[in-house]
Parts: C-alpha cells; sequence; structure tokens
C-alpha cells in the first residue's frame, strides 16, 4: 500500500471504532500478496459509527456500521445502513483492489428516500447537469434507486457518477409548462451528463398519458425534452384548462 494511499485512507475515515476483529494468515511472508494463490492474508475489522469523507466535493458518508475485509492485496469495505446528507442508504459497498498500485475507488450504494431530500444531495454534489435536470422536473414523493460512484486516484481523470430512480405513484412538477404530472411509475437513469427515463405512466389532470424525458447539453443552454401521449376527453380538459371554451370543443384530443 503506497504513502498517498494510506494519506487518503487516513483523511477519508474521520470517526469510527472498532471493538472485534479477526485475523488469518497463511503462507510464506515473502510471498505476500500470494499471485500465486499459494497463501492468504485476510483481517477483518467491525466499524462502528464510522463516517468516511470519500471526496472533497461530496457530503461525507455518515452513521456507517462497517464491515471492513482485507484479503491479500485488496480491501472491501461494506455496511447495511448509513446515510450521505439526508439521504438514508440501505446498503453501501466499497472497493479498492489490488492496493499496491489502485487506480480507483468504488462506491455502490441503495438508498430509500424522497424526492426533497435527494435533490438536496444532488445540490451539494458536483452534478451541475443533474441539479439542472432536476430544476426542470420537480419530483416528490418516496424514492428508491441505487448510486455508482468511481473515484480516481489520479490527477487527470474526474469521478464517474451513475445511478438510477424507481418511481413508484410519484408526482413530478414541470414549471416550464406550470404541470404536475401525477401517479408517475417507471425509472429514470442518471449520470454525469444528465438523465434519461424509460417510458413512463402518468397522469395529466385526472387522465392517463406515457411520458419521457432526456436531457442534453446544447451550445450554451441546458435543456430538458419532455415527449407526453395520451388521449383525453376533450371535456375534462377543457373544464380544467380553459373552462371558458368548453362549448367550442368536443370528442379527443
Amino acid at each position: 500500500m503506497g504513502e498517498a494511499l494510506i494519506d487518503y485512507l487516513s483523511s477519508a475515515l474521520k470517526q469510527g471504532h472498532s471493538d472485534s476483529g479477526q485475523l488469518l494468515w497463511f503462507g510464506e511472508f515473502a510471498n505476500y500478496p500470494y499471485p500465486q494463490g499459494d497463501g492468504i492474508f485476510q483481517t477483518r475489522l467491525n466499524v462502528v459509527d464510522a463516517e468516511f469523507k470519500f471526496d472533497p466535493q461530496w457530503p461525507s458518508l455518515t452513521e456507517l456500521q462497517l464491515e471492513l475485509l482485507f484479503q491479500n492485496d485488496d480491501l472491501f469495505m461494506s455496511s447495511r445502513k448509513g446515510n450521505l446528507e439526508q439521504v438514508a442508504l440501505s446498503r453501501v459497498d466499497l472497493q479498492l483492489p489490488s492496493l499496491g498500485d489502485v487506480k480507483a475507488l468504488g462506491i455502490q450504494a441503495a438508498f430509500a428516500t424522497t424526492g426533497a431530500k435527494a435533490k438536496s444531495l444532488i445540490d451539494k454534489s458536483p452534478l451541475p447537469e443533474v441539479t439542472d435536470a432536476l430544476n426542470n422536473l420537480q419530483v416528490s414523493g418516496e424514492l428508491n434507486g441505487k448510486l455508482d460512484l468511481v473515484i480516481p486516484f489520479t490527477d487527470n481523470d474526474q469521478v464517474a457518477v451513475k445511478g438510477s430512480i424507481d418511481l413508484s405513484n410519484d408526482s413530478i412538477y414541470l414549471p416550464a409548462l406550470d404541470l404536475t404530472l401525477t401517479d408517475v411509475n417507471g425509472d429514470f437513469k442518471f449520470d454525469d451528463d444528465g438523465l434519461l427515463s424509460t417510458p413512463l405512466t402518468a397522469k395529466l389532470l385526472g387522465e392517463p398519458l406515457d411520458v419521457s424525458f432526456i436531457s442534453a447539453q446544447e451550445n450554451d443552454n441546458y435543456q430538458v425534452n419532455v415527449e407526453l401521449a395520451g388521449r383525453w376527453s376533450s371535456d375534462k380538459v377543457m373544464t380544467q384548462l380553459m373552462p371558458a371554451y368548453q362549448q367550442y370543443v368536443s370528442g379527443e384530443v
């Protein structure tokens, strides 16, 4: 393990304490880390109330109940609970493979939260494109999702972020159109570049419709393209949007 990695882990692990651990070592010391499979070095530590500051631009992972596993030249960390800002995590996994020549830290997390708390986290992270997209697609309700980060230990590479969010009977407010979609079901994915949904089902003014959206950078502007498709009874739509003109429209729209 190089000095740079030792410095990173020392500064990243802000707090936590361990009351128990296990050590298994079999093989010749000179052959460590046993690339030929002629030995094994394994250490397990349980660290409670841990805080891990994995990147200066992101909030810390807090209230972790970490199980640390050193196995030969690899380090794995996992927790069945924790928090990332206000977002409650049900699982966190961190990997540092090949400690002698580690290139990046991998983090995967599963979470359950609300639209407001997820937006608060994104606002405090280095994801301006996703922040812009969520300003134009304001999700409310209960959310479940997954987050995957790769944090490089090289100067030229950027942190890579991707994830997915499941929507179940949630609401999405579209401020540009001043419309609220209700009973939204489906999922969307996000990464450093923005958002992309699978086909969603929803209701607008109580009427069913299909929805999809994608965000993209176009020239100097950041845009979210939303597609809505459905068939509505004109009397219901006109009653809610333009009641004064209801008598002039009939059929479906």
